[in-house]
This record gives C-alpha cells, structure tokens and sequence, in this order.
C-alpha cells in the first residue's frame, strides 16, 4: 500500500546524526569509522516526516556499513536554497567498500535483487531495503540514486525539496578558530575537516605522525583534535596550554583520564554531534578545563536505543536483515517494550519456546526455518510459549500473504517498512488480549 506521511517540522541535521550514531556500534565491530557532515545551509528547520526519513537513512547507511570490510562511512547533508521558501537537500552515504558493477545498478533497487555470483556476499539482501527506501522517498517527493565515485566504494544519496520552517540565520559558531585534525583513518580526517570548516573554522589535515609533530611545533593558536589511535604515541607531547582534543570512541572512554594527563584539555566522542563539537573546540580554543558537554549527558537516539526497563511489554523480535532489526528494536523500545531479538527462524522458535513473551514479532521470511514453518512449530508444541500472540512482518501487503500468515497461526500483520503507529497499535491491542 502506499505510504502514509506525517508531515512535521524536523532538524534534518539531528536527524541524520541520530542515525549515525544509531548504526555506530556495527560499525565499530568491524573496526569502521562512521561519520556525518553536515552543510553550512543547512536550514534549523524543515517539514518531512522524520520516521520515513529515519527509516531510509538507517537503510542506506546500515547497509553501507554491512558492505564495507576496510575504511568506513561517511554520511554528508548538503541543502541549497530552492524556490518558494524550500530547499533541496541531498543526504549522500558514502563507503569504501566494493562498490556496484555497472551493469548491476539499475536492478540493485528492485526487491531482493543481488548482484552477480562474484559480488553475491557484497551485496546480498541489498535489494529488499533499497527498494522500500526508494518507495519511501518517492511517497515524500525525492529519489534515491547511485553514484560510483572514482576512487572506489558506492554513494546512494537520498534527495529531495522540502519546505523551510525555519532558517539558521546564526553566525558561524566556529568563526576564526584555527584546527588541526590529525587521524589515520582519511574518513576521520575528510569529515572532521569539513565539518570544522561548514562550522567556520579553518582546518588543517594531517595523515601521518611525521606531520602531526611538525604542526605541534609550529605555534600555539591552534585546536588540535587527535585520533586516539595517536593519542598514545610518545613520539611526541602535548603541552596542556595549546588546547588539543582526543577522538574516542564510547568503547575507550576509560582512557580519558590518562590523557587528560597527559596534557589534552578534553575528548570528542566519536560519531561526533556538531553541538558537541561546537561546545568543545570553543573551549579548547578559549582555554578552558574540560567538561562534559551537555550534549553528550545522554543522547536522544541511544537513549531510544537503550534496553527499556519497568514493567513494559517483553518482546521477541525475530528479523534477519540488521537494518530493519535495528529499526524495528528501537522503535519497539520506544513504545517501551523490552526486546529479545533472534536472528533466524531456529532460533526464534527456540528462543520462544521458553516461554515469558508477551508477544512476538517475526519477519515472514527468514533463512533456514521461514517464519510461517517457525509459528507452526510453536502452535503444535506443548512449550509454555505455544500461545504467544505472533505479528508477522512482510514486505509484501497481498491478501495472500496474509492468508499464509493467518493459517500459519500468525496474529496479526504488519507490512514493511512498519510505521510506528501501526506497530503501537498492535503492540496495544495484542498485550492487552495475553493480559486477560
């Protein structure tokens, strides 16, 4: 069916950082940077529909990630003024990871389209998020494209004129400030530089330890933000009056207060948030003691993200694809579910066999034991979790497909992508009937 839109006013930069930070921690499994860029013109705020657009972004950029072995991600908002107080906006996510055969990019946005036999592992099960992600995108006026860039890698950009609620008429908070970033990853380095630069500031790069000394010996006036993959090298030391910044990662906060030590001022908590950014260069910059920033006491999207606790709904959640596990957990925790997840079939029904949910959300096709043979199984057993309320996910809204689910022993039915209303509804009304 079509998309149904809920057109209100959005901080599309919050927005695009939120789900940065969101797919932040698969990212750092795979030992990949994430990082997000977001343009000078960027108005404060606009009219969209912030689930749909959180729903393509968390496509785009998961499977950006899911793709990618070496390197990592960047995510870039770009917005030019349009007429009739509009702008187009550009949100691009780009990788380095293999990339996308010519002569597979025109099939790759069809539902469960794969590339060929050679670049199957790169892009399997692409085609399912970019097609919904594509159909979400027409539904708010804008595309989706492809883009091989020259060096390498794939960039899928989400485009679209949405009107202006409010500008950013703010001066340029950064204004006059001197950086260095100095980071072995050039995706750190390309998307700190141009982040600090959209912010006002001027930045240089360094990409090697050898410069990096060479600026720490070239005068004072400077913020230097230091990967901490360098922080630790004595090839050098930092002197506590110039100001300098470490980039951690939330996995190496425990090494703060040896460099705080050390002589930097404060820490950068990767993915960045330009609020974050803003508050801690400036201090560095005026010389000021660390502290930690507001913006970082606890950030919206993680705090969506974060385990729900209480007396909440308890929920098994059974879906492959890690995108739409990921979406479809945060949304869950929102409503404040506490959530199981599975992985496939299997283990799914061994996991609801145990009984103690109160209901259960499971993707129609899953690997190994699809989702209609999983319910069946369950229905036919004599486990404590045999009458469990079952929602069945599809992306397919065909009467069909609903019989299937139905006869299977399926509750109810939800069609991908599942907007969050929808979900609370049935969350609602399917607790409420165990509850009785």
């Amino acid at each position: 069916g079509a998309a149904t839109l809920d057109a209100v006013d959005v901080d599309l930069a919050a927005v695009v950082e939120a789900a940065v930070e969101l797919v932040g921690p698969r990212a750092r499994e795979k030992s990949l940077e994430i990082v997000s860029v977001v343009s000078s013109a960027t108005p404060r705020l606009v009219t969209a529909d912030p689930g749909r657009l959180r729903q393509i972004l968390l496509n785009l950029i998961g499977n950006a990630v899911k793709f990618t072995e070496s390197g990592g991600v960047m995510v870039s908002l770009v917005a030019s003024p349009a007429p009739a107080g509009a702008v187009d906006v550009r949100i691009a996510v780009r990788d380095t990871g293999p990339g996308v055969p010519e002569a597979e990019r025109a099939r790759i946005f069809h539902a469960f389209a794969q590339v060929d036999a050679s670049h199957a592992k790169a892009a399997e099960g692409a085609g399912l998020g970019l097609s919904i992600a594509r159909r979400l995108a027409d539904a708010m006026g804008g595309d989706i494209d492809l883009v091989a860039p020259e060096d390498g890698g794939a960039e899928f950009a989400f485009a679209a004129r949405l009107p202006v609620v409010a500008a950013d008429a703010a001066a340029p908070p950064l204004a006059g400030v001197d950086c260095v970033v100095a980071a072995p990853n050039p995706i750190v380095r390309r998307g700190l530089g141009a982040q600090l630069e959209a912010l006002g500031a001027r930045a240089e790069t360094c990409g090697r330890l050898g410069d990096l000394a060479a600026a720490l010996e070239d005068g004072p006036d400077r913020v230097f933000l230091i990967d901490e993959a360098w922080a630790a090298v004595d090839a050098f030391d930092i002197d506590p009056a110039r100001g300098a910044l470490v980039l951690a990662a939330p996995d190496q906060r425990d090494r703060l207060a040896e460099r705080l030590e050390g002589g930097f001022s404060g820490w950068i908590v990767k993915p960045w948030r330009r609020v974050s950014l803003i508050e801690r260069v400036r201090a560095a910059w005026n010389g000021e003691a660390a502290a930690a920033p507001a913006s970082e006491a606890r950030r919206p999207e993680a705090e969506a993200a974060a385990p729900a606790g209480g007396d909440g709904p308890r929920v098994l959640l059974v879906e492959d694809n890690p995108v739409n596990r990921l979406l479809a957990e945060a949304q869950l925790k929102r409503l404040g579910a506490r959530v199981e997840t599975a992985v496939d079939g299997r283990a799914g029904l061994a996991a609801a066999q145990t009984g103690g949910f109160d209901l259960i959300v499971m993707d129609m096709r899953l690997p190994g034991l699809d989702g209609l043979e999983a319910t069946r199984r369950l229905r036919g057993g004599l486990s404590t979790g045999a009458d469990t309320p079952v929602i069945a996910l599809t992306a397919n809204a065909s009467a069909d497909d609903r019989a299937a689910c139905l006869a299977a022993g399926m509750n109810d039915f939800l069609t991908k992508p599942v907007a969050e209303a929808a979900l609370a509804d049935v969350v609602r009304r399917w607790t409420a009937k165990s509850a009785a």
